[in-house]
């Protein structure tokens, strides 16, 4: 705005920026009104905000509607803004499939300043969870005369998932929402678990077993509760990431107590130092550091779009940084979980549902073995399976028969509105009201999606540039002055 105001005032035929601002603030928000409980916070009522925004879908859409159907995901997403600021947003999306989701395909329902916890999300968006629970129960809405059945879904990180359902934290015996398995027989892939229904968990959380302590505050069968892809990336490749260290520094132990040489650093160890220039020349920023408290080596936080890099340009490097004896099947791990998890993320997966199981208990089977086949290892144990792990092999199959694809829930929209709602308490908020703020730009960006610019399209025709490594190898020549 600040730069459109320089402009205008240089060349007067632009309107004045005031003009735009009066606009923007006019925008005809709908009725905000307090959550209930003790936390600070805003909602809009998510019966009125659905049907305003599905009018405004169908009449952009209106080819895709033709079935009378809308498909609904709701997503929570919990975050620390500052050092005594947390917040927890509600959102909704119309699932199109075959159609890219943008920020600006989530619409805000309800914010409030909290940290994740079970009383923080029934009291809180208590309003809204009854709305959505009535929508469940009688799933039907009328816009423009015309009645359009509501398919509700819900998708959102593990955590927020596990709370929503009134169950026991992901490192809990029964970690599951959708099947009853122990955390003992995780990775035992031969061992079959009762499914879960609603019922069943209402009735644990009753007698407190089976990992339930709470009553699920959505009315949801778990087969309409969605693994979101996204962070399974994320968790698996972090125990992934974690073997690779651990083995290196056990290996540089070993050889140091082979050699009869004096004990060094763990960060120091010829493996490490090669482990962490490799990740580093596949143009990740990486590094370690020893964490005394628990006898670790710790690294920095990696996101998505480098975890995907690390898991394409990787495995090829492995014998650089890893022991000659596991390098093989490091890099068949490695490349098998690429397999899956292409799948996985794609809207037309090669692979049918029982293809797809069928290669992740292979997969898993694999990782299981491998302390056995290496025992000089470190990191590969069957205890390391996670429930990330688990539901990939046994339950996304099935997600991915229900739905087709699951990547059409992604919540990579989602985190792009949480990072919003954070620039605007930042920089578009006094403070004073932040989660009416965020809920009021949200809905006037959403409002303007219009008026957006359209990108001129491109197309990356050098795959030799793009995908193998000259663009990255043109960043490693420029020189860095700093580090000279």
């Amino acid at each position: 705005m600040e730069f459109y105001h320089e402009m205008s005032m240089r060349f007067k035929d632009l309107p004045r920026s005031y003009k735009l601002k009066k606009f923007k603030k006019n925008i005809n928000v709908p009725d905000i009104t307090k959550t209930p409980g003790t936390f600070d916070g805003a909602q809009f009522s998510f019966k009125d905000i659905l049907e305003t925004m599905a009018k405004k879908e169908i009449e952009e859409n209106k080819n895709y509607y033709n079935d009378n159907i809308i498909m609904v995901k709701v997503s929570g997403d919990g975050a620390k803004y500052s050092r005594t600021s947390s917040f927890c947003l509600l959102s909704f999306t119309f699932i199109r499939d075959g159609s890219n989701l943008s920020v600006l395909d989530v619409h805000s329902i309800a914010a409030i300043k909290a940290h994740e916890s079970y009383e923080a999300f029934r009291d809180g968006f208590a309003d809204v969870f009854a709305s959505i629970n009535q929508l469940i129960a009688s799933p039907q809405i009328t816009v423009d005369g015309k009645n359009y059945r509501v398919k509700i879904v819900f998708c959102a990180d593990y955590k927020f998932l596990l709370l929503m359902m009134g169950m026991k934290a992901a490192n809990s015996k029964h970690s599951c929402i959708w099947c009853t398995i122990s955390e003992s027989n995780r990775h035992d892939m031969s061992k079959t678990a009762e499914k879960r229904t609603l019922q069943s968990i209402k009735t644990s959380a009753t007698n407190g077993e089976l990992g339930c302590k709470n009553a699920p505050l959505l009315n949801l069968e778990p087969d309409d509760i969605i693994c979101d892809e996204l962070h399974l990336l994320l968790r698996v490749m972090d125990i992934l990431i974690q073997a690779l260290i651990n083995t290196a520094k056990a290996y540089d132990a070993n050889e140091a107590h082979r050699l009869g040489q004096r004990s060094i650093k763990a960060t120091e160890g010829p493996l490490i130092q090669s482990l962490v220039k490799t990740i580093s020349e596949c143009g990740v920023h990486f590094y370690v550091w020893e964490d005394k408290k628990e006898d670790e080596l710790q690294w920095p936080s990696i996101m998505g779009p480098a975890k995907k890099k690390l898991l394409k340009y990787l495995p090829p490097e492995m014998d650089k940084c890893q022991p000659s004896g596991m390098v093989t099947d490091i890099k068949t791990l490695w490349n098998d979980f690429s397999t899956i998890y292409s799948n996985i993320s794609s809207r037309t997966p090669s692979y049918t549902s029982d293809q797809l199981q069928g290669q992740g208990i292979k997969w898993i089977e694999s990782f299981t073995d491998f302390s056995k086949n290496h025992p000089s290892s470190d990191g590969y144990d069957p205890e390391k399976v996670s429930p990330y792990m688990h539901l990939m092999v046994k339950h996304v199959p099935t997600m991915m028969g229900i739905y087709g694809n699951i990547k059409q829930f992604s919540c990579q929209a989602v985190e792009k509105k949480n990072d919003d709602a954070k620039k605007t308490f930042f920089h578009g908020s006094n403070k004073w009201d932040p989660a009416t703020d965020m809920l009021k730009r949200g809905f006037q960006k959403n409002s303007l999606r219009h008026c957006e610019r359209r990108k001129r399209p491109f197309e990356k025709q050098d795959d030799l540039w793009w995908y193998k490594g000259g663009i990255q190898e043109s960043r490693r020549k420029i020189p860095r002055i700093s580090r000279q």
